[in-house]
């Protein structure tokens, strides 16, 4: 679930991902790209397009992957919390769904912002916390140590870096109350794994929208994901 392998996931989870990339590429022409957390490289492939592009993950299999499939990009096993560049290096990094993931996730911005040259940006994304787990402390995703509201994730953000832009993508009045009723009921009601398997279908059918607009805040719908432009802060 976690990991996006082109012909491995289904269709509409890996056009989201897509979407991000193909968002992204509009900054990263002639750009030195870092595409932090890269997974498979199926992004980075999208990126090196228009730029020349270096990505790095944790993952020994990933990278492996992403060398094979993607060889107009470089790659290499890195850590994100401890990166092995110089300071001032990158005009671009992109890292998407990556700041969740991670539990000491100040080092992984310190890193960040160090690497990133002055007037870069720093594009970043993540799941929203009221679609993904309403109402509750802990992620539902086993693999999600945080989960962030936006003013949760631009808190942090502006701690490190300029928020220049903030988006959204797949909004819809479905994420505001649909799910989130579906998941009271299933955690309280006898009847909750019924209900959990018909809320796994209604997901399934929905046609989500993939597109990529301004953040607005809106009491009737919400984005499945938020997604902030960033410019580097000296601080």
């Amino acid at each position: 679930m976690e990991r996006i392998i082109p012909g491995k996931v289904s269709n509409s989870i890996y056009q989201e991902h897509l979407s991000r990339y193909l968002f992204a590429s509009v900054f990263t022409k002639d750009k030195l790209i870092l595409d932090a957390a890269c997974g498979t490289g199926y992004g980075s492939k999208i990126l090196a397009y228009k730029g020349r592009v270096v990505g790095i993950d944790i993952s020994k299999i990933s990278i492996r992957y992403a060398s094979k499939y993607c060889t107009d990009c470089d790659f290499l096993v890195m850590d994100v919390t401890h990166l092995g560049f110089r300071n001032d290096v990158f005009d671009v990094i992109c890292s998407f769904e990556t700041i969740e993931h991670i539990k000491d996730y100040k080092k992984y911005l310190v890193e960040m912002r160090r690497v990133l040259k002055s007037g870069g940006l720093l594009i970043i994304s993540t799941p929203l916390k009221e679609v993904f787990s309403p109402l509750i402390t802990k992620p539902t995703n086993p693999y999600h140590v945080h989960e962030f509201s936006v003013e949760d994730i631009r808190s942090i953000l502006s701690k490190y870096f300029s928020i220049t832009a903030i988006y959204g993508q797949g909004f819809s009045v479905i994420n505001r109350f649909l799910f989130p009723y579906i998941y009271i009921v299933t955690k309280f009601s006898k009847y909750g794994k019924y209900l959990e398997r018909l809320a796994e279908r209604l997901k399934a059918k929905t046609k989500w929208d993939y597109k990529i607009t301004y953040f607005r805040k809106n009491r009737l719908i919400l984005p499945k994901y938020v997604i902030l432009i960033c410019g580097k802060c000296q601080k």
